[in-house]
């Protein structure tokens, strides 16, 4: 046997240690090693129960984090401003009328309704538009600073958060939640990165996709053009 203290052996039966001096009854056993596999369904185990926890925290804002996807695609939609070919094409056909009207006084009318008439509508269409845009605009921005506090002081009400706030979402905290119950991840971390790495993956098919479609509408074009070519030359 060996001694539990300094780790020298000593003879089977022996009450005290010839090296260290110390007892070597009543000395305890150690506890039993828990196997790889049981520490880490411990550990996944431990993952959801606080990941479940916070599903249930957040999922009380579930409306508001809803309104706040919808306000963030308005926001980068009214961001880029309206449209301005109503207002051009009403400024050219506003001008074309004009100068036609120049031409003699028997046009003044029928350029007048026609052209200067329209285009002044069009015009003025487009000005109310790009007012109108502004408008929305600015009230989105607010809407947006209003749900972006009251999320945020949502997410810091709860001590110890397993996620950052950027996945707070209680749709984003299932999908990451299925991951763990699936066994495909042992802690958050884990599945937060395999969920990207399966976004990326997905992004990247789709990109392979488009160019081997694109690849193969070329290749028939060239087959095409190559046909009409060998037609042309034997005539």
């Amino acid at each position: 046997m060996f001694c539990p203290h300094c780790g020298q052996q000593v003879a089977d039966g022996s009450a005290f240690c010839a090296s260290c001096g110390k007892s070597l009854t009543g000395t305890p056993t150690p506890a039993p090693v828990m196997d790889f596999q049981a520490q880490k369904n411990a550990v996944r185990q431990s993952e959801i129960s606080a990941l479940s926890n916070a599903l249930q925290h957040f999922a009380q804002k579930r409306d508001e984090f809803t309104e706040y996807d919808c306000v963030c695609e308005l926001v980068n939609h009214y961001s880029h401003g309206a449209k301005s070919s109503l207002l051009v094409w009403g400024c050219i056909i506003t001008a074309f009328g004009l100068l036609a009207m120049l031409s003699g006084p028997e046009a003044l009318v029928g350029c007048l309704i026609a052209l200067v008439v329209p285009g002044a509508a069009m015009i003025f269409g487009g000005i109310m538009m790009k007012k109108k845009n502004r408008k929305n605009y600015k009230y989105f921005q607010n809407e947006y600073a209003r749900l972006s506090q009251e999320l945020y002081d949502h997410y810091v009400s709860y001590p110890n958060c397993p996620v950052g706030p950027e996945y707070a979402n209680p749709e984003i905290l299932e999908v990451i939640l299925g991951v763990l119950q699936s066994g495909r991840a042992d802690t958050i971390k884990e599945a937060i990165n395999l969920l990207i790495n399966d976004a990326e993956r997905n992004e990247m098919g789709e990109y392979l996709n488009m160019i081997e479609r694109n690849t193969a509408s070329i290749n028939a074009q060239t087959r095409v053009a190559a046909v009409f070519a060998a037609a042309n030359f034997f005539k």
